[in-house]
């Protein structure tokens, strides 16, 4: 049993590190278009190697700390571009109440409890808890964190982009 899940556990987290590279790639293109997506790919792939020999999590909570900063920063930044959109643009911003396609209401919930995922990282998180009793009532204040942040930038960012936000991500429009 533990083999098999080795397995999975390896093979989701290495979809998800392709992903995230891939993501950066993409928004740093956005950023830089001189170099190609795939160059900044490989880039961000030799930046983020060193960061696999990190044995514990006290090692690599001094790189979550440099993410928070990260995370804070763009939710200003978005979320202070979709209210300044919203109240100083004069043109029509379309929004819908309720969602009609359950297909995109699928994917939407999907990435939603992706976003909470921490089978993988939960025992590895208490294990290396200086107080492993505190896991729950951290945690929980953690998602309050990560709920408000994530909340707060959909909320600013459609009030300001609307039905938009559907063919054009806010990063493009903010880029």
């Amino acid at each position: 049993g533990w083999i098999f899940t080795a397995i999975v556990v390896h093979l989701t987290m290495s979809g998800l590190c392709a992903s995230l590279l891939v993501l950066l790639g993409e928004n740093t293109t956005k950023l830089v278009p001189s170099i190609s997506q795939r160059i900044w790919i490989v880039i961000w792939a030799v930046f983020f190697i060193p960061f696999t020999f990190l044995r514990t999590m006290h090692e690599v909570s001094y790189v979550a700390a440099i993410g928070m900063v990260s995370i804070l920063t763009l939710f200003a930044v978005v979320s202070a571009n979709g209210l300044m959109v919203g109240l100083t643009t004069h043109e029509e911003i379309d929004h819908d109440i309720f969602v009609t396609d359950v297909t995109r209401l699928a994917t939407n919930f999907g990435v939603c409890i992706l976003a909470y995922n921490t089978t993988n990282s939960a025992a590895t998180l208490v294990r290396d808890m200086a107080k492993p009793k505190h896991f729950v009532r951290v945690s929980r204040v953690a998602y309050v964190i990560i709920y408000a942040i994530y909340t707060a930038i959909g909320v600013c960012g459609y009030y300001g982009y609307g039905r938009k936000l559907i063919e054009h991500p806010i990063l493009d429009s903010i880029v």
